[in-house]
């Protein structure tokens, strides 16, 4: 359980900044922090998406570019781009926002939902 306290300092934090920053918003208040830092804690999400949703808030994806710093013999270029042969360089950024494999396939997904929801709006980026 959250308190007073910690509400008060939860928009100070490192991975709150850190994230806001990832996705180009400013940082959210703080009765929206409680709610999104909590949300993979949820015991009816699936245990491998908790884990994904933890480690995608708490920016701690292994994306390419970061195991390229790891193991240099690995490629850093994004995973969807060379399916298409495009040299993209991968990171938390370009996979959430900006690869074009990746925003077809959500613009698909997006499509088939009804209202269609649209995938460059900030409504978007709040989501993450």
């Amino acid at each position: 359980m959250t308190t007073v306290r910690d509400r008060t300092t939860l928009s100070d934090s490192t991975s709150v900044n850190t994230f806001s920053r990832l996705v180009g918003l400013p940082t959210l208040v703080n009765e929206h922090i409680i709610k999104y830092i909590g949300i993979w804690g949820n015991s009816y999400i699936q245990n491998e998406l908790r884990d994904f949703i933890f480690k995608q808030r708490n920016n701690l994806l292994l994306l390419n570019n970061r195991l390229h710093a790891i193991y240099p013999e690995l490629d850093p270029t994004c995973t969807f781009c060379r399916i298409r042969r495009l040299n993209n360089r991968d990171s938390f950024e370009h996979s959430f926002f900006g690869c074009n494999v990746v925003q077809d396939l959500l613009l698909s997904i997006c499509n088939a939902l009804q209202p269609p929801f649209l995938i460059n709006s900030v409504e978007f980026r709040q989501l993450f």
